[in-house]
């Protein structure tokens, strides 16, 4: 068969395969036991990832509870859902056979089959945990995502609403009068069309697919999934509806025997804040008087028109308005103003003045005591909470009824007023574990320091883990960057951040980055502020001969993070085209720690190659929560006896923890799997005051490996010191092991990681060299340098040993290509075309190894053979071949070479040379 006939060949097989993937198909599962739980995994587990499930496995069975820390790119959600979900099975058969005996002895049974209520901060990330699900046996389980209608509710004339309260008021309204075509069509809907209509394919829908499947067939997604939430055995959640009182009652969340885990949980002790925490001002006040005001009114002139319409002695006839007594609303009314003056006169009354806090502070008892004058006392919560809702259904109906189009105010601030109240008066809140949960697992990659974090929860938990990595040791390689290229100290404080030294340092930095760093860069700033402040000033700040902000395009396409969840799916989706493109330069992503790109977005492999952080994300001291949060803390501690003092944080180590977790979050986006590998930048000299206890376990075990093997002592670098792991003294020791001449510890001492980028390029500019190609496709710029570094991390990393030769100067590099040619003789290449036509595959064959790798790979192999079998564009294809199969799938990179024209076969065998494959 011919060459262009064998490629044609594998391109309709290719089709067909694309066509059949769409059906679902059943995955290999490799069994593992786990405890007394047999789970089923998708692919054999890491080491790390059986430690990982033995701990949830021995906390379900215990009934106890876990904190688990495990890097970012460990497969913690994947562990965490097959550990618990293998559980659930076991257990489940084991009650089974318990009732079954209690039901032949004629015994009563009390058990109770648990179920697991999973919570992440956003629905985003609880996609994600679908989207894991899915890749198991265990997607039959009985799933559901709670939402609010804010998300679910597809109904226009709800969603046109800002407020979250005004929609439920009108969703109500709209289904007590049957005018919801959606809510009508799923009540008389068969349960078992609509199970067969949502989970057809095998799969659980996530979110977005329960809206579209809704909005195609003119069911309603909310009631949809209130209907599921009855029988379900994994329900997936936002932290709120666990953590918030209220939330956990308005959606009948029960917590008793069941299950509870927070994943990405580094976040848990802010959100457990601010679902017990409330903000009132007295503009709000001012504004709720004028709603109750407006609503009397309406009431007073309602009656006067209904007594002037109808003839005297007539009965009235009764409306479907909700009723709502006018002297109800004059009590709150009268009671708004009075809370009004008790406010003023306590402005102007003693308080606590604490710096950094506009105002005075006041103890909560406080609070109470101005409720209570004014009339809203404890027992009296109920009562306003009903009132308010009436007013709401009142002002709902009547703008549905108005025909002028008038707008009418629905009692939104009312509302607020109430939760206000709630919170306020709200009982003692009971901890979960005297609400008789089973186990509550938390896990992320950032839970370090693990005893302060437990003790902030206020729980016991006594299993714990701190986790290593998959990846290997030496697949980051990191550097700390103290001082400018013009010796300016880049400390990103406050009053030094605005400097326009400052800045053009951290532009000089990027820049050099983008020079050197392949694929995508993401770079995280301490705020949005400081980010359009940089962004701003490296538009018009000279560069040699340009700008910054054109040194940094001219290298790779710049995107910037939006506020607008809606602008970011676009613009992430940009990026990712950006870096995939055969041949591209890359794109650098401009996003914030703590935003949504640091916190739960997934970038795999090219995508982030490089993650910089500018300056240390520490909370603003002019919020006064910091503030009294700080307070706060220092008083427990000064609180507890001196033998209780370590298990209480300091008020400053909170601060500090807290903003080193922003950083690590941020770093998180590197390592995603445990073949993936980048290059990790902190642009601050803070970074070397932070304590090393601070870092994720595989970060400080990395270090203390590296200072072992080295014998010396360096306890500083927060999370990565360049210094000890690749100073000269350890490359010199590195090559002298493997029998090179020790001259390298002459070279000059590094001080950043460019330099060691640097010459990592130049060595492989240098192998291009010497063995050129007769072709100009063969090239390419991306496997030209630093497509290397895209492949095998060791072999990047092993490049040390040749440290001196990437030393030389542009001359000596020439002269030593003519020394390399003279060298290289005819039977070595006749050897090398020899090994390559050894690894020629059958259509077939081929086929078979694509479909052995994962489905994302698999298609986009497929479309680059595809494109190429049209197109030519060699570049492109080996480009996308190298991202993608090194080092894992080395034998389809191998096998490309019988599918390749005879003119890119030069190119090739270069390229093979570059990654030792001969």
């Amino acid at each position: 068969m011919t060459l262009n006939g064998n490629i044609s060949s594998l391109v309709r097989m290719i089709d067909l395969q694309l066509i059949r993937s769409r059906s679902n198909s059943i995955p290999i599962m490799h069994a593992v036991q786990i405890g007394r739980s047999t789970v089923e995994f998708p692919f054999e587990p890491y080491e790390c990832q059986i430690k990982f499930m033995e701990k949830v496995v021995e906390a379900l069975w215990t009934g106890q509870n876990a904190a688990l820390e495990s890097p970012t790119g460990t497969g913690k959600t994947l562990c965490l859902l097959c550990a618990a979900i293998a559980f659930l099975k076991d257990y489940k058969s084991r009650i089974s056979q318990m009732d079954s005996i209690h039901e032949i002895q004629g015994t009563s049974s009390r058990s109770h089959n648990p179920k697991i209520l999973y919570a992440s901060r956003t629905h985003s990330q609880l996609a994600q945990v679908i989207s894991e699900l899915n890749k198991t046996t265990y997607k039959d389980i009985k799933t559901v995502t709670l939402a609010s209608r804010d998300i679910l509710c597809i109904n226009d004339k709800v969603m046109k609403e800002n407020s979250s309260h005004v929609k439920s008021l009108m969703c109500r309204n709209l289904i007590s009068k049957h005018q919801c075509p959606f809510y009508n069509s799923y009540e008389k809907a068969d349960p078992s069309t609509l199970d067969l209509l949502y989970n057809g394919n095998g799969l659980v829908p996530d979110i977005e697919e329960v809206i579209n499947i809704s909005q195609k067939h003119r069911y309603c997604p909310y009631f949809r999934n209130r209907t599921v939430y009855e029988n379900a055995d994994l329900i997936l959640l936002p932290y709120n509806y666990i953590v918030d009182p209220s939330l956990r009652h308005k959606h009948n969340i029960q917590l008793k025997g069941n299950i509870v885990i927070f994943d990405e949980a580094h976040n848990l002790e802010s959100i457990c804040e601010e679902s017990t925490s409330v903000s009132f001002s007295t503009t709000q006040i001012s504004a709720c008087i004028r709603e109750a005001k407006k609503v009397l009114e309406m009431i007073i002139s309602d009656e006067e028109e209904d007594n002037a319409a109808v003839p005297f002695g007539t009965e009235i006839q009764e409306t479907n308005e909700p009723k709502i007594e006018k002297n109800d609303v004059a009590y709150l009314l009268a009671s708004l103003h009075q809370f009004e003056d008790a406010v003023d006169v306590c402005m102007k009354d003693k308080g606590e003045k604490i710096i950094g806090i506009d105002g005075k502070v006041y103890p909560g008892e406080k609070m109470i005591e101005l409720l209570s004058k004014a009339g809203f006392r404890k027992d009296m919560r109920e009562a306003i909470s009903l009132t308010v809702d009436k007013i709401g259904q009142y002002l709902t109906a009547k703008a549905q009824n108005e025909s002028t189009g008038e707008f009418v105010e629905k009692g939104v601030y009312l509302q607020e007023f109430s939760s206000f109240i709630s919170t306020v008066y709200a009982d003692k809140h009971a901890s979960l574990e005297s609400c008789g949960v089973r186990s509550v697992i938390v896990t992320s990659g950032t839970l370090s320091p693990l005893d302060s974090f437990v003790n902030s929860l206020g729980i016991s938990f006594p299993i714990t883990l701190e986790n290593e990595h998959a990846a290997n040791l030496d697949q980051i390689l990191g550097a700390r960057i103290r001082f400018s290229q013009g010796g300016i100290d880049l400390c990103g404080t406050f009053h030094k951040r605005s400097s326009a030294g400052y800045i053009y340092g951290v532009g000089e930095v990027i820049i050099r980055a983008c020079q050197i760093i392949p694929g995508g860069i993401l770079v995280f700033f301490s705020s949005y502020v400081v980010m359009n402040s940089c962004l701003k000033f490296w538009k018009t700040a000279k560069f040699g001969a340009t700008f910054m902000w054109e040194a940094i395009t001219t290298h790779k396409e710049a995107f910037i993070e939006p506020k607008s969840k809606l602008e970011l799916k676009a613009v992430l989706l940009q990026f990712r085209q950006k870096v995939r493109e055969g041949g591209g330069n890359g794109a650098i992503l401009f996003a914030v720690c703590r935003a949504k790109v640091s916190e739960g977005i997934d970038f795999l492999d090219s995508e982030s190659r490089g993650v910089i952080v500018i300056g240390i994300p520490y909370a603003p001291t002019t919020n006064p929560r910091i503030e009294l949060k700080k307070q706060f803390l220092t008083k427990e501690r000064n609180g507890v006896a001196k033998k209780e003092l370590k298990k209480n944080i300091s008020a400053d180590e909170w601060y500090q923890v807290d903003a080193i977790r922003g950083v690590n979050q941020a770093i998180g986006r590197v390592l995603r799997h445990k073949d993936d590998f980048g290059v990790v930048i902190l642009v601050d000299s803070r970074t070397i005051l932070s304590p090393m206890t601070m870092a994720p376990e595989f970060v400080c075990s990395r270090k203390r490996n590296e200072i072992l093997k080295q014998k010396k002592t360096n306890n500083e670098g927060l999370p990565f010191d360049i210094d000890a792991l690749y100073s000269s003294e350890a490359v010199a020791a590195f090559e002298k092991s493997i029998g090179v001449e020790d001259t390298v510890s002459k070279r000059p001492k590094r001080s950043c990681i460019f330099e060691e980028l640097e010459e990592a390029k130049m060595l492989n500019e240098l192998v291009d060299v010497a063995h050129p190609t007769d072709n100009d496709d063969s090239n390419i710029q991306s496997c030209s340098g630093l497509m290397v570094r895209k492949t095998k991390p060791k072999l990047r990393l092993k490049s040390n040993a040749s440290l001196l030769i990437k030393s030389q100067s542009r001359a000596e590099m020439d002269a030593s290509e003519g020394k390399i040619k003279e060298h290289k003789s005819l039977p070595v290449l006749q050897s090398d075309e020899n090994t390559m036509a050894a690894w020629q595959k059958s259509a077939v064959e081929y086929n078979r190894l694509l479909q052995s790798i994962e489905k994302s790979k698999r298609i986009i192999l497929k479309m680059a053979l595809i494109n190429y079998a049209t197109d030519n564009n060699f570049q492109t294809l080996i480009s996308t071949f190298t991202m993608e199969t090194v080092p894992n799938h080395l034998e389809l990179l191998k096998g490309l070479y019988g599918y390749l024209q005879a003119n890119h076969r030069p190119g090739f065998v270069s390229i093979c040379r570059q990654l030792k494959l001969l």
